[in-house]
């Protein structure tokens, strides 16, 4: 699945088009986040932690999830994607 998708993207990335071929990733995980700063849902309330999904140590993650946590915890994706090399 991965080579398939890396020729597909590898077409996109060689067209000589007029289209944004950038990640909008980034800019659109800053934009979610000051959404949600901005709705009072989330500067009157702390929401608890979920992982149904995963079988994770309790002592590894926060009881609660603020935007704060949200927003800090999104920059260190952004910071590993960064890194990767990956476009």
């Amino acid at each position: 699945v991965a080579q398939e998708v890396g020729r597909i993207l590898a077409r996109i990335h060689s067209l000589d088009m007029p289209i944004s071929k950038e990640c909008r990733l980034a800019q659109f995980v800053d934009d979610m986040i000051e959404r949600l700063r901005s709705s009072d849902r989330w500067k009157t309330q702390n929401y608890p932690m979920h992982t149904t999904l995963a079988k994770v140590d309790k002592a590894l993650y926060p009881d609660l999830i603020t935007i704060d946590l949200l927003a800090e915890e999104l920059e260190i994706c952004k910071k590993c994607l960064a890194q990767s090399g990956s476009p």
